[in-house]
C-alpha cells in the first residue's frame, strides 16, 4: 500500500505503511507521525534558539517564545486529534492483542509529551546559554570586586561611624515592640524596650557587633551600609559568598590603606563595562532615583542600576532549572501530559456525545459542590470526603453500566469520570490526611508529623500513576469494550 505523507522522507512513508498492515492499533495512534513532525519541529526550534543572538544580561524574550510555541503545540494536538478521528481499531471492533490498550495509552502519552515539551525548549536553551556565558563563581567574584572597588574610591565620602542602640528586655503587662523608642540615650543612639524574648535574642544573634551590659541589656552597633550594588541571591549556587557591609569594614575600612586609584578605577570600569556595555536600556526602579542623595549620585556615577539589572537577569536565567525549580517544571509538564493523554484515551474509547457530556458533568459537579460547601458554611475539609464519595459512585455506576443490556449515557459518563480521577486518588488521600493535621490544635500534633509531608505527596503521585497503568488493560479497556459493544438505548 502506497502512502505519501507531506514533507516526509521515504523511510517514514514505508514505516507508516508497514505499521498499518502489521500493527493497526499502534498505527491508529499516529504516534509515529507525531514523533517525526514534532521531533523535526523541536530540532528546528533548538537550532534557532542556539543560533539567534542572545545576551543573558538583557531581559529575555522567553515568554514571547513560550506563548507562541504553546499556541502552536495546541494547534498540533488539535490536528493530531483530527487524524485520530479517521480510524479507530477499538470502535471498529478490530482484532486487538493483549496489551494493546496499555500500548495505546503509552503511545498517546509519548505523543502528547513530545508536543507539550516543545514550549519548554526556549527557557531551557536560554539557561544553557547563560551558564555557558557566565559561571556562578564569576558573577559573585565580579559583584564582590565592584562593591569593594567603589568603597576604595569613595572612602573619603562614605560614613565611618557605626550606629549605636541600646536594647533592654522588659517583660511586663505593658506591650512594647522593637520599633517603639521609649527614650534616647546620652550617646545619641536609640534606647529600646523589647517585650518579646525571641525577638530580643534574634536581635542579639544578628547584630554586627554588641556590648553586654547585663543579661537583659545590650548595646548593639550596626555597621554602616557599604554596599551600593544591590543584587541578591547571586551566591545561591556558588562556592563564593556575596560580600556584605561587615566584610568590607573588616577588609578595607578598619585598616584602610590608600590604593592606586588609577588601577582600581580601571579595574572597576572594566567590570562595569562587562555588565553594562551593549545592554538594552530600560526604565526600571533601582531604589536611589534621587540623584541629590549620596547613594543616588554613586549609583548614577558608576551606572550601578544597569549592572544590577544585568546581574539579576543573568542569575535568573542561569538558575531557572536549579534547586526545586526543576521539580515545579517537571510536575507542570507531567500533569499537563497526563491529563491530555487520559482525555485522548477516553475520547478514543467512548462516543463523541458521551465524551462531551462527561466534561459537562464534571464542570456542573464542580459548580454544584462549590455552591453546597459555600452555602453550608463548612470548611475545606468537607471537600475531600465528597470527592471520595463521587469517585466511589462513578466506580459503581461504571461497573453496573457495563452489565446492562443497553448502552446508557449515564454508565459511559461514570466510566469516563472514574478513569479520569483514578491517578489522583492517592494524592487526595494524602492531602486529606495533612489538611486534617494542619487544622488540629498545635499542641495535639506530634512533633515530627510534617517531616515527611513532601515525600508522602511524591509517593502518592507515583502510586496513583502506577495504579492507573495497572488498571488500563485488565479493567478500563474491558469495561469500555463491554459498554461500547452494548446496543444503544
Amino acid at each position: 500500500m502506497k502512502i505519501k505523507r507531506p514533507l516526509a522522507p521515504d523511510f517514514i512513508n514505508k514505516w507508516d505503511a508497514r505499521l498499518l498492515i502489521t500493527k493497526p492499533s499502534a498505527w491508529s495512534t499516529r504516534a509515529h507521525l507525531v514523533l517525526y513532525y514534532a521531533g523535526a519541529f523541536a530540532l528546528l526550534i533548538t537550532a534557532i534558539g542556539f543560533l539567534l543572538p542572545n545576551d543573558p544580561r538583557n531581559d529575555g524574550n522567553v515568554f514571547l517564545w513560550l506563548s507562541l510555541l504553546s499556541v502552536l503545540s495546541v494547534i498540533g494536538i488539535i490536528i493530531w486529534i483530527i487524524y485520530l478521528l479517521r480510524f479507530n481499531v477499538f470502535k471498529r471492533f478490530g482484532v486487538q492483542k493483549s496489551g494493546d490498550g496499555l500500548k495505546s495509552f503509552g503511545l498517546y502519552f509519548s505523543a502528547v509529551a513530545l508536543m507539550t515539551a516543545i514550549p519548554f525548549l526556549p527557557p531551557a536553551i536560554e539557561s544553557i546559554r547563560a551558564n555557558m556565558a557566565y559561571s556562578n563563581d564569576e558573577i559573585v567574584r565580579d559583584y564582590n570586586t565592584i562593591s569593594a572597588d567603589i568603597v576604595k574610591l569613595e572612602y573619603d565620602s562614605i560614613v565611618h561611624r557605626w550606629d549605636r542602640s541600646t536594647y533592654q528586655l522588659h517583660i511586663s503587662d505593658t506591650v512594647y515592640n522593637e520599633s517603639e523608642v521609649i527614650s534616647v540615650s546620652d550617646s545619641g543612639g536609640g534606647f529600646y524596650y523589647v517585650s518579646d524574648t525571641s525577638s530580643f535574642r534574634n536581635k542579639i544573634t544578628t547584630a554586627d557587633s554588641l556590648k553586654k551590659i547585663n543579661d537583659t541589656t545590650y548595646v548593639i552597633y550596626d555597621c554602616p551600609e557599604y554596599i551600593f550594588l544591590h543584587s541578591y541571591n547571586l551566591d545561591t549556587y556558588s562556592k563564593l559568598d556575596q560580600i556584605i557591609s561587615r566584610d568590607i569594614y573588616d577588609n578595607i575600612i578598619r585598616n584602610f590603606q590608600r590604593p592606586d586609584r588609577e588601577k582600581v578605577a580601571a579595574e572597576l570600569k572594566g567590570l562595569i563595562d562587562k555588565y553594562s556595555l551593549m545592554v538594552e536600556k530600560s526604565n526600571y526602579y533601582y531604589g536611589f532615583e534621587n540623584e541629590d542623595s549620596y547613594k543616588g549620585r554613586v549609583t548614577s556615577r558608576y551606572n550601578l542600576a544597569t549592572v544590577a539589572h544585568s546581574l539579576d537577569n543573568i542569575s535568573q536565567q542561569k538558575d531557572r532549572w536549579k534547586g526545586n525549580n526543576w521539580v515545579l517544571f517537571l510536575r507542570f509538564f507531567y500533569y499537563i501530559t497526563l491529563v491530555l493523554s487520559i482525555l485522548v484515551f477516553i475520547f478514543r474509547h467512548t462516543t463523541v456525545r458521551v465524551f462531551f457530556l462527561s466534561m459537562l458533568t464534571a464542570v456542573l459537579l464542580a459548580i454544584l459542590t462549590s455552591l453546597i460547601l459555600a452555602s453550608s458554611g463548612t470548611d475545606g475539609l468537607a471537600t475531600f470526603p465528597l470527592l471520595f464519595i463521587y469517585y466511589g459512585l462513578f466506580a459503581v455506576l461504571a461497573i453496573t453500566g457495563s452489565t446492562r443490556k443497553n448502552r446508557s449515557a449515564v454508565g459511559g459518563i461514570a466510566l469516563n469520570l472514574f478513569i479520569f480521577f483514578t491517578p489522583y486518588i492517592f494524592l487526595l488521600a494524602v492531602g486529606w490526611y495533612y489538611v486534617v493535621l494542619h487544622n488540629k490544635p498545635y499542641e495535639t500534633v506530634p512533633e515530627n508529623a510534617f517531616d515527611n509531608e513532601g515525600l508522602h505527596f511524591v509517593l502518592a503521585e507515583i502510586a496513583g500513576s502506577v495504579l492507573f497503568i495497572i488498571l488500563v488493560e485488565p479493567v478500563f479497556k474491558k469495561l469500555y469494550r463491554k459498554w461500547y459493544s452494548q446496543p444503544e438505548e
